[in-house]
Parts: C-alpha cells; sequence; structure tokens
C-alpha cells in the first residue's frame, strides 16, 4: 500500500498570507502615516494576547474534550482562558497575584498546549495540525471567509490601538464606564496588591470575570496604563471568539461551510461586535459565552451529551455580568425545560437541570466573595433580600431606580415601542440582522425542529426580559446577536440551495451596511488620533497642568462630580473620588460639600488638591436622586 502524500502545497498558506496582507492594507488606508506606529504595537500587543488564547487552549483540555473541530478549539480556548480568569480571582483575592505568578500560569498553558498538540499523539508537527483539522486551506469558503473578516479584524485591530476613553463617545459604549470601573478597578487592584472591595467604587462587587484578565495584563506590562492597550485586544480577543464560535456551532449542526462562514460574517457585520470588542467592556466575553452556551445546548439535544459544557460555559459569561442569570442561564434552562415538557423528553429536562446547577457552581466564586464582603452575595442588588451593606436607604433607592424602567416606558406599548426603536431601528445593530432573524424564526416553527424551536425560545426569553425586567439599554440585549446569527442560518439549511445563496446574500449586505455605517462614525476619531493618539499615554495628551504639579509634589487629588478617574495617572494612594452611587449627601448640604463626605474647605485645609467638575454634578444632579443641590 502507497504512503500518502504529505508534502505541503505551495498554496496552502496562500489564503491566511493574502488575509494577513488585506489586514495591513485596511489599517493603511485608515491610518495612513500612523500605519507604521499601529502595526509596531499591535505585533507586541497581539503576540501577547495570542499567547493568553494558546495558554487557554491548553488549560482547556484539560477540562474539555470535544471533537477536535472549529467549535472544539474554541471551546477549549474559551473554557480555558475562564478558568484562568477564575484562577486569577482567586490569587487576587490572597494576594498572590503578580508578574511572576501571571507570566507563570500563562506559560504554563502554553507549555500544555504545545505538548498535548504536537506530542501525545507521536505526529510531526505537519501530521498533528492535519489530525485536529485545523490545516489552513487556501480554497473554499474559509478562504473566502478569511478574506471578507480582514476588513472587521483591520478596523479592530486600529480602533483598539487608540487611547482608551477617546473611542465612541458621545455613543454606547460610551468610555464613562471604562474610565470609571471597567480599568479604574483593576488599577486599583493592582496599585493595592489584592483583590479588595472599594466602598467607594460600588462596581468592584460586580462579577468580573473579565477584569481580572485586564488585572493580569497590567501586571505583565508593569502598570495600568502600560496594560490598557493590551486589556483592549483582550476585549477583540473575545469578539473574535464570539464571531469563530458562530461558525463553529453551525459546522458542528452539519450545515454547509458556506452557510456556516456567512453566519460569522453576519455577526462581525454588526457594529455592536465590533465597538463592544475594541473597548475595555465586558460584553464581548458575554457574547463569547453565550454562543457557546446555547450551541452546546442545542447539540446536546441530539445525544444527551454536553449539557454540563453547556453549564460551563453559561457560568463563565455569568461571571461576566449579573445581568447574564437573567438573559443567558434563565433562557437556556427554560427554554430546555419547555421544550422538554413539550416533547416529553426528560433528558432535556435534565439537562436543563445540569445546566444550572454548573453554571451556579462555576459562577459561585464571585457570590461567595460578595457574600463574606458584604452579607449579599449580589450587593448591590436585592438590598431588600440581603444586607445592603454601606448603602444608605437613599443609595439603594438611587441604584434601584437607576436600572428601572423610566416611568414614560412603564407601560407595555411604550415598552416594544422602545425596544423597536433601539433594536430594529438602531444602525448599531445593523437594520437588517434582527428583522431576517424573525423571518427565520416564522419559517423555523413550521418545521418543528427542536433545536431550532429550542433557540427560538432562547432568543424570545433573552427579548422579553431585556423588554420588561430592564431598562432597555440597547448593549444589554447584545448577547442575542450570534443566536440571531445562528438561526438564520439553520433556517437557510432547509433549502440547501436557495438558503445559501439567500443567507451569502444577507451576510454580505450586512457588512456592507454595518461597516459603512462604523467608518462613517470613526471619521472624527481617527483624524484626531491621527495626532499622536495611536498607542499614546494620559500624560502625553495634555495632562492639566495642576495634575501635573500635584503628582510632582506627592499631594492628594479629590475629584467632586468625576467617577472617571482612570483618566489621572497619579497612585491610587494620591486619588480621592467616589462612583455616583457611593455619594451619600447629609440633608441641607450641598452636592459638592457632601460628595466626598467632606466639606470643599476641610479638603482644602488639610492641602488635598480639589477638582470640581460641575458640569458633570449639574448632569448627575437632574439623572440621579438624592444628590441634593448644587452650590
Amino acid at each position: 500500500m502507497s504512503k500518502p502524500d504529505t508534502r505541503q502545497s505551495p498554496n496552502r498558506w496562500l489564503g491566511p498570507a493574502v488575509a494577513i496582507a488585506l489586514v495591513g492594507a485596511v489599517i493603511f488606508l485608515l491610518c495612513g502615516g500612523s500605519t507604521i506606529v499601529v502595526i509596531a504595537w499591535a505585533l507586541t500587543d497581539i503576540p501577547m494576547v495570542c499567547a493568553w488564547l494558546i495558554a487557554g487552549a491548553g488549560y482547556g483540555q484539560l477540562v474539555v474534550r470535544p471533537r477536535d473541530t472549529l467549535l472544539g478549539w474554541v471551546t477549549k480556548a474559551s473554557v480555558g482562558i475562564g478558568a484562568m480568569g477564575l484562577l486569577f480571582h482567586v490569587m487576587g483575592l490572597a494576594g498572590l497575584l503578580g508578574r511572576i505568578s501571571v507570566i507563570t500560569i500563562v506559560a504554563g498553558g502554553m507549555v500544555i498546549a504545545i505538548v498535548k498538540f504536537f506530542l501525545c499523539h507521536g505526529l510531526p508537527a505537519r501530521d498533528a495540525v492535519s489530525k485536529h483539522g485545523l490545516e489552513a486551506r487556501a480554497t473554499g469558503h474559509t478562504w473566502i471567509a478569511w478574506l471578507v473578516l480582514s476588513l472587521p479584524l483591520g478596523i479592530a485591530i486600529v480602533c483598539a490601538s487608540i487611547a482608551p476613553g477617546l473611542l465612541w463617545n458621545p455613543l454606547d459604549p460610551h468610555p464613562y464606564d471604562v474610565m470609571s470601573y471597567h480599568l479604574q478597578v483593576p488599577r486599583e487592584w493592582y496599585d493595592a496588591g489584592r483583590i479588595i472591595p472599594l466602598t467607594h467604587n460600588a462596581f468592584s462587587f460586580f462579577p468580573m470575570l473579565m477584569e481580572t484578565h485586564y488585572l493580569a495584563a497590567m501586571h505583565v506590562m508593569g502598570g495600568p496604563w502600560r496594560g490598557m492597550y493590551v486589556c483592549q485586544f483582550v476585549s477583540v480577543a473575545h469578539g473574535a471568539l464570539a464571531v469563530l464560535a458562530v461558525a463553529g456551532v453551525l459546522l458542528e449542526m452539519k450545515v454547509s461551510r458556506a452557510t456556516a462562514w456567512s453566519g460569522a460574517v453576519m455577526t462581525a457585520g454588526v457594529p455592536w461586535t465590533l465597538m463592544l470588542s475594541t473597548v475595555c467592556y465586558v460584553e464581548s466575553g458575554v457574547m463569547l459565552y453565550t454562543a457557546l452556551a446555547a450551541g452546546w445546548a442545542i447539540i446536546a439535544m441530539r445525544d444527551g451529551k454536553g449539557f454540563w459544557l453547556a453549564g460551563a460555559c453559561a457560568g463563565l459569561a455569568c461571571g461576566m455580568k449579573y445581568t447574564v442569570l437573567a438573559m443567558t442561564l434563565a433562557p437556556i434552562c427554560g427554554a430546555l425545560l419547555s421544550i422538554g415538557l413539550i416533547r416529553r423528553q426528560k433528558s432535556w429536562m435534565r439537562g436543563a437541570v445540569q445546566i444550572g446547577i454548573v453554571a451556579i457552581v462555576i459562577a459561585a466564586p464571585w457570590f461567595i466573595r460578595n457574600a463574606v464582603w458584604t452579607g449579599n452575595p449580589v450587593f448591590p442588588l436585592m438590598t431588600g433580600a440581603f444586607d445592603r451593606a454601606h448603602f444608605t436607604e437613599a443609595q439603594v433607592d438611587r441604584y434601584a431606580a437607576a436600572h428601572r424602567p423610566p416611568a414614560a416606558e412603564a407601560g407595555a406599548g411604550q415598552r416594544l415601542s422602545a425596544g423597536w426603536s433601539r433594536t430594529i431601528a438602531d444602525p448599531q445593530f445593523g437594520y437588517l440582522l434582527l428583522p431576517v432573524t424573525a423571518i427565520a424564526g416564522a419559517l423555523m416553527i413550521k418545521r418543528r425542529d427542536p433545536g431550532a424551536a429550542a433557540l427560538i425560545g432562547i432568543i424570545a426569553m433573552m427579548a422579553g426580559v431585556w423588554l420588561f425586567a430592564t431598562h432597555v439599554a440597547p448593549r444589554f440585549i447584545t448577547p442575542l446577536i450570534p443566536l440571531a446569527a445562528i438561526l438564520i442560518c439553520l433556517a437557510a439549511m432547509h433549502a440547501p440551495r436557495a438558503g445559501r445563496i439567500a443567507v451569502i446574500a444577507v451576510a454580505a449586505l450586512q457588512l456592507s451596511i454595518g461597516m459603512k455605517w462604523l467608518l462613517r462614525e470613526l471619521q472624527g476619531p481617527l483624524e484626531f488620533a491621527k495626532f499622536g493618539l495611536f498607542h499614546a499615554d494620559y500624560l502625553s495628551l495634555g495632562e492639566p497642568p495642576d495634575i501635573t504639579q500635584a503628582r510632582a509634589a506627592g499631594q492628594t487629588v479629590a475629584l467632586i462630580g468625576e467617577s472617571q478617574a482612570f483618566y489621572y495617572v497619579l497612585p491610587s494612594r494620591q486619588l480621592i473620588y467616589r462612583s455616583v452611587f457611593d455619594v451619600n449627601i447629609p440633608p441641607g448640604v450641598s452636592t459638592e460639600d457632601g460628595w466626598l463626605g467632606e466639606s470643599v474647605e476641610s479638603l482644602r485645609a488639610r492641602g488635598i488638591h480639589v477638582v470640581i467638575n460641575r458640569d458633570e454634578l449639574e448632569r448627575l444632579s437632574r439623572t440621579y436622586r438624592h444628590l441634593g443641590q448644587n452650590r
């Protein structure tokens, strides 16, 4: 018997090479003379994030053994990264997280990945790659997908190279959250040398799986402002994995390659996906783990295997954001229970219970931490049922009111109208994806496919929770984007030729609409960034002279009406501030004098430099309750 030909085709790596060249071309077209700066720093930041991903894949192989397919490898990397985040969290609480420990953890995962990938099967590198189904093909639909996805990837690299806080303003994702807690809380933990409760920043009590990666990046890079660009590329990596997860789930469900990769392009073509992936938010991670959790739940309905994996991914999603409990975990479990009851399939109902148990166990470290810190596992939520910790009644009311639907949107009609204007009519959702999802759902209901029915149920429950149990912030419903793309592609599977053509057309149109709108919104920030804001630090952006003097003199700076503390390049011990939810204004005291619990005159008498943002004080006093009166 003749030996198989293992010679590499000269065109084997043509696809990736052309895709990389296109990414470079996109960067050049957007950055012009700043291209060298962007690429030079990207060649530093991106390899570090790749090391993160490889380490995640290494650790993921120890606990996850799905098929060696695209979905399998995305799952291994994602679960491994999530496990690393939980380890960073525990070590941070113990005061053991530092540069050496983070590098050791990442290096250990990389060694495991390399050993298991190449040596465990006793194969040379080329055959190992082929065995795992990861060979780079220069022909076919995967090749085309690489080329198409190079456009959003190039844009993402450029956006992630712009200094945090300077992108997307005044749109959501607004930089306010990044500068006040997504980066600020890890910055304070870095300075403290451990993860501690911050009673002046209520957001430190949130689940912060993504922020533990930001903290680890700060340790590796030697400081918060040195690590902030790696943090942004960590977010990009989660968004990229979410796009790959869509294709992986569809391929696992025997959808054609053209249709599967069209689903990935659809997901990447929605502006929200790229916008959230290029800033230090958590939604790119929520999208990733929601796609994996729902995907594995539907796949497990076929053979009864993998429910625990869906639960693990749902638990990691819960570690990103409190709302995921109601908007990802509950819909997945609820959909499986409902379909199981209707079809009298006890295995699906048991699967729903299994998903719920595993998810809660994976998310438990965040609840346990909060219970120890405050007596309330979900602080600052549910303060009526649990302890309200350091919050006063006024602060509890302020927080609850800020997250309730406004009075003008209390009725069902107003809610539906708000939902329409903030999703289907919102350009950030790309106009096309959600209407086509509704059509696909209607078509799939007639097919009586249990997996599709479960997916429709998950999407419907997510939308219902968002519409009637939240303040209808558009960003909160973005985890639905990858699920919508999966549903559209599943509907196309039942009309092989016409469906494939329709899906490719939808993907191409969605990408065109989304990127056209996105590039228009980027014009202003890009022109601004070309004046030295690519990979800039805040000191070079023109720091106010009084802050420069205060830092040089070792003087403490107090911020009143200003929560975006990450802008201030000072040691945390020299900075006093409060988030709007941590302000407690006594009766009869002005907002300025009550903001920090000490009058402005008293602060200045103690030699503290006071910065008062009166415009922000005015805005916050109009927006939030119990903030007193300005002078």
